[in-house]
């Protein structure tokens, strides 16, 4: 009674909220597109949009048709996905949502790799802090997240593997007060603002009470926000460089800048103090070629990482 291509129009119409450009996005006429909605509106006999001069809205019955019909929707898309998994590794998609460190680490190399391995995929690289990394392969926005997997771990319908773990480090500038400092102390390195990602709850646990000048807990979730929020290790470099800020990161990712000076890596070392990141994806869903070829050569590359660790 009901066809896919008329709850499609509807749900782009709700998107839009107007006609010319729903059809515009689309792909069809205007008078197409109110012709289907009208139709639909005739055979459920009730009516799907109010219209006024500047806005189309879903009515009471709009908004329910609006909600199972994206149930319908996803649910013929994911078979389609499915199908196209049949037809092998180099027709596939793939969308990956990464949290900042496995990005600079291994998941970016990691892509490449796989691309020049297979070049017909089509694939999307999301940088999203490990918290919307997690958001994203339980909307369906991303096939595969790596991120910290602390929170993930908790939700039914997801699936983790831990792929990365390893040291953090404080960096400073040269010249800092902190530079010349033997056997930093917690206070010292909470007196200066830090540049980082969000940290993961597990973490604050460790914290003193007073943060200082780091920075502060979210009270909704528990996790650390630093005093400058960055999203790639090369923006917490220039932070740190032209300021008296701090670093948190993988000394792996600074090594250069460490030997040649530019860059000077605080006397402070903590257990606690490590990354833990790893594959997150939904449980009811399958990998893809494409996905399983992305976690290989991940897992190629951390490997080999492991072993230049100290």
């Amino acid at each position: 009674m009901i066809e896919n291509r008329q709850l499609l129009h509807c749900r782009t119409l709700a998107e839009h909220s107007h006609f010319g450009r729903a059809a515009e996005s689309l792909g069809i006429t205007q008078p197409a597109l109110t012709r289907s909605v009208q139709t639909l509106e005739h055979t459920l006999g009730v009516k799907i949009f109010d219209r006024t001069p500047r806005r189309v809205i879903p009515t009471v019955f709009g908004v329910l048709l609006l909600k199972h019909g994206e149930t319908i929707l996803s649910g013929g898309e994911e078979l389609i996905r499915n199908l196209r998994l049949m037809q092998g590794l180099d027709l596939g998609e793939l969308t990956v949502s990464v949290a900042l460190y496995p990005a600079e680490i291994s998941a970016h190399r990691a892509m490449g790799r796989m691309m020049r391995a297979h070049p017909k995929i089509r694939c999307r690289v999301q940088l999203r802090d490990w918290r919307a990394a997690t958001a994203d392969v339980l909307t369906r926005r991303a096939d595969i997240a790596i991120a910290e997997t602390s929170e993930a771990e908790g939700e039914r319908q997801l699936v983790t593997r831990i792929v990365g773990q390893h040291p953090l480090a404080f960096f400073c500038r040269p010249g800092h007060p902190l530079a010349v400092e033997k056997n930093v102390s917690t206070n010292m390195i909470f007196s200066y603002p830090w540049a980082s990602t969000r940290g993961p709850a597990r973490m604050t646990n460790y914290f003193p009470k007073n943060l200082r000048a780091a920075g502060w807990v979210d009270s909704a979730t528990g996790d650390f926000v630093s005093a400058i929020q960055v999203d790639t290790a090369t923006t917490a470099m220039q932070v740190v460089l032209e300021s008296d800020a701090i670093s948190p990161s993988p000394p792996i990712l600074f090594e250069r800048e460490i030997e040649s000076g530019l860059l000077v890596q605080l006397d402070f070392q903590k257990p606690w103090l490590r990354l833990n990141y790893g594959f997150i994806f939904l449980r009811d869903r399958t990998l893809s070629p494409a996905a399983k070829a992305f976690i290989n050569e991940v897992e190629i590359l951390e490997a080999s990482l492991a072993g230049t660790e100290i």
